[in-house]
């Protein structure tokens, strides 16, 4: 006969608990099991913990795992997409009794609204800016300087589907890209102002676009930035109220017909002025009212003037905003000298207007 013997020697016993982490033997076990539902598509479903597997998942009641942030789970998806034609179709709603009551017909009907974007302007450290939005043919849909959502311009059937245009408008600052989150400040999808969005990239991509400016200090080094109003002519002009980069820094009076205007020195040092060796004006220094402003709100890149009419005196507006450095005396008068040009920005408001002027420095 055949015979097949095996001999075995047992060498340990494994087993695995939960380390009396929810409570020892029998004294008051804590229970781990729970009632709970998910949505499905045709409803809410039970899903009940009874067998304690939570002490071995680790799925405890309440436990929540985030998928998604944006709720995008198929970028990568082709044929995905939230415009779609014309739907119409009817539900017919019923529950199984033993007696079958009357049926109903629900008519639904769907509408193509088309794709959407979502752009959203984004300030670092206090740099501001807006984005302007156009089709392919050009057409302007505007600006915003808050998040704006769009409905894109193309239906499912179209031959031709058009690109979109946003183009990063800088306030102040400087621009430094275009991100797809809104916490990534490190890897721009773009560094380019103009972002030009096919429909490929709208079905690929994100369908929401941040674009970021930042706010940092000029490399100006120990020279004094100021702006400068001189009304040479001694024609009556407006008041203003100037604000840089959207802080109000004072007063431009210019209501007395005379060759008189405002210097607006960039320093904590309220000394510091100029006189009629070095200023460079025509305007006579005792006709210059001088204020100071903190250097803080002046930034690297672009810088923004604004003159809010605080007074319409009845005689039209024209003249001209110098923007200069100045060097301090080194003989400790406080008196700025040789004037450096930066640029000479004109303005022109009707009676009662306001003006935005721009200047950049490095």
């Amino acid at each position: 006969r055949d015979e097949f013997i095996t001999v075995s020697i047992k060498l340990l016993n494994i087993t695995g608990s939960s380390g009396d982490a929810f409570g020892k033997a029998n004294k008051n076990p804590y229970t781990t099991n729970y009632d709970s539902t998910f949505i499905s598509p045709i409803g809410e479903i039970p899903r009940n913990m009874t067998t304690e597997e939570p002490r071995l998942t680790g799925e405890f009641s309440g436990s929540t795992i985030a998928v998604t942030k944006s709720g995008e789970l198929n970028r990568t998806n082709l044929f995905k997409s939230q415009q779609q034609p014309t739907i119409l179709f009817n539900v017919r709603a019923f529950n199984q009794a033993n007696i079958i009551p009357l049926a109903c017909d629900i008519t639904l009907e769907v509408t193509s609204l088309g794709e959407y974007l979502i752009f959203t302007p984004i300030g670092i450290d206090n740099g501001a800016g807006s984005i302007g939005i156009t089709y392919e043919d050009i057409s302007d849909k505007g600006e915003t300087n808050k998040e704006r959502e769009l409905t894109y311009p193309f239906e499912g059937g179209d031959p031709k589907p058009q690109s979109i245009q946003a183009a990063a408008i800088i306030q102040w600052g400087e621009f430094i890209g275009w991100f797809p989150d809104a916490n990534d400040t490190h890897d721009p999808k773009s560094e380019d102002a103009l972002l030009i969005l096919t429909p490929e990239m709208v079905y690929k991509e994100k369908h929401a676009w941040y674009a970021r400016f930042k706010k940092s200090p000029p490399n100006s080094g120990d020279k004094i930035l100021t702006l400068q109003v001189c009304n040479a002519n001694g024609e009556k002009n407006d008041n203003f109220v100037i604000i840089i980069n959207g802080v109000e820094i004072g007063l431009l009076d210019l209501s007395h017909g005379e060759p008189e205007g405002g210097l607006f020195i960039a320093s904590n040092n309220n000394e510091l002025t100029t006189d009629d060796v070095s200023s460079g004006f025509v305007c006579p220094m005792e006709l210059i009212t001088v204020t100071h402003f903190d250097p803080i709100h002046l930034t690297k890149g672009r810088n923004r003037i604004e003159m809010i009419n605080a007074q319409d005196n009845g005689n039209g507006n024209l003249g001209v905003f110098e923007i200069a450095y100045y060097d301090i005396n080194p003989d400790g008068s406080n008196i700025l000298i040789n004037k450096e040009p930066v640029a000479s920005l004109t303005f022109d408001p009707l009676n009662g207007g306001d003006e935005v002027l721009y200047f950049d420095l490095d």
